[in-house]
């Protein structure tokens, strides 16, 4: 993307009808080029268009019921992208068949929610609730703003130390909301300061979670 951007934004006839960037997911590291490229590029916005798992069949390929790890990587990836100017998120397939189709070339994959039509019945898997701890709590409008995680014994980023994912927003009626991905096979327990409102709470994020916290 960052090659793509750097080639075709030095044209001017090429970069002035260009309104935004779309990208897809499936390389989930060089998330920050998109920070490179806002920097750049301020009046172009970015976009995630497209994002799945189950697809590479040389893996874990096709559904896979009640997969929590899908669910991590779709909230990995919604948070860092958040977190790098992108202004929204778009699953590729939210509503699947068992089989992780329908698709005219078998191009079978995963989604948050699979449909038995056999059973009249349907599954809301971990990537649905992943999605839910944004699009429910994070509405449009909302404006994102400056997080960051330290270790009170050592003064280094938690960020580094545990891989703690974090990312914080005001929304249109004031509330801030702060999402923390913990990935650790451990309880991690924060102090979140809000240094605006001299306020702080104390938050204890179980092994392999998602959690969000609000307050206004």
């Amino acid at each position: 993307m960052w090659g793509f951007c750097e080639f075709n934004f030095n044209e001017v006839e090429i970069k002035n009808p260009i309104d935004g960037i779309g990208i897809h997911w499936y390389v989930l590291d060089k998330i920050e080029d998109q920070s490179k490229i806002h920097e750049l590029y301020k009046d172009k916005f970015i976009i995630s268009t497209e994002a799945c798992t189950g697809f590479d069949i040389n893996a874990d390929f096709g559904p896979r019921i009640g997969n929590w790890t899908r669910g991590w990587m779709y909230g990995h990836d919604i948070l860092n992208n958040l977190r790098n100017w992108a202004i929204g998120w778009i699953d590729w397939n939210i509503c699947l068949n068992m089989e992780g189709g329908p698709n005219w070339v078998n191009n079978i994959v995963d989604a948050p929610i699979l449909v038995d039509g056999k059973k009249d019945e349907f599954y809301k898997q971990p990537m649905f609730y992943f999605i839910g701890h944004f699009s429910k709590f994070i509405p449009p409008g909302s404006v994102r703003i400056n997080s960051s995680l330290f270790n009170n014994l050592s003064n280094y980023s938690i960020n580094l130390l545990n891989k703690i994912d974090h990312v914080a927003f005001v929304t249109p009626r004031g509330d801030k909301i702060i999402v923390l991905i913990n990935p650790n096979e451990e309880i991690i327990e924060l102090n979140v300061k809000d240094i605006v409102e001299d306020r702080e709470m104390k938050i204890e994020l179980e092994p392999n979670s998602i959690m969000t916290a609000i307050w206004n």
